[in-house]
């Protein structure tokens, strides 16, 4: 066995939201295609927040 020291963000990639997480962070803080998605999301959130199509479909 090998331990290695770590500062950072860590995500269990097990646990579904980590999984998320460990896809969406990155994702937005990337130039490309960051903003596009960030954008995206959003428009996503704020739809699932006020029971939009989207969040209707996500059963919000």
């Amino acid at each position: 066995m090998h331990g290695v020291g770590f500062e950072g963000l860590r995500y269990d990639t097990g646990d579904k939201a980590d999984w998320l997480r460990t896809v969406v962070r990155p994702a937005c803080c990337r130039p490309d295609p960051g903003l596009e998605f960030l954008a995206w999301l959003r428009e996503f959130v704020t739809a699932a927040e006020n029971g939009g199509a989207e969040g209707r479909r996500l059963g919000a």
